[in-house]
């Protein structure tokens, strides 16, 4: 199954989550389980060009497993894995993780659906967090054009440090020969 995830086809994928979820019933082995969670993780950091859509892979996974929409809404922004995000924000151990997994969503629609869940679940997260997460999406609802331009900057920064890592390295090795 590892070796199929590399392949990165859609009939690898389709086997892997076949093998996911022929191991999903609840009279899977601990080997089973292990095995299913590694895949899952596996195959929910498969980038964005392996056509994937969230309700297959949700489908290989156990009902109780929502975490995985978290790795899945950051790296592909499919919106099919709001529901589940919002389900792990009233984990408190998972909250900041799928808080900040809602936020890179970069949809005002989902941030309000957040900061409603936010509000309902106010009795069981601490007044830090519930004040953090109240904040930071009153913000972003307010002024989505905030976020975006942040996210415009740092994609040019990422630009930048790369361009300037290759132009460093070149420098580097002519400054190498010129000493030889």
């Amino acid at each position: 199954s590892m070796g199929l995830l590399g392949i990165q086809s859609p009939e690898a994928v389709d086997a892997v989550l076949a093998r996911m979820a022929a191991m999903r019933g609840d009279n899977a082995s601990e080997a089973d389980k292990k095995e299913r969670a590694f895949l899952a993780g596996r195959v929910a950091a498969l980038p964005a060009t392996v056509p994937l859509p969230y309700e297959r892979l949700r489908a290989a996974l156990p009902d109780n497993t929502p975490g995985y929409s978290l790795t899945w809404l950051t790296a592909r922004k499919d919106l099919a894995a709001v529901p589940d995000a919002l389900v792990v924000l009233a984990d408190t151990t998972q909250y900041p993780r799928s808080l900040e997994a809602l936020v890179a969503s970069d949809s005002p629609q989902v941030w309000k659906q957040a900061r409603a869940e936010i509000e309902r679940l106010k009795g069981n997260l601490t007044d830090g967090q519930y004040r953090y997460a109240s904040a930071m999406l009153d913000d972003k609802i307010a002024n989505p054009e905030k976020h975006f331009a942040e996210q415009r900057r740092i994609a040019r920064q990422k630009q930048f440090d790369a361009r300037k890592g290759e132009v460093y390295a070149r420098r580097n090795a002519l400054l190498s020969i010129r000493d030889t």
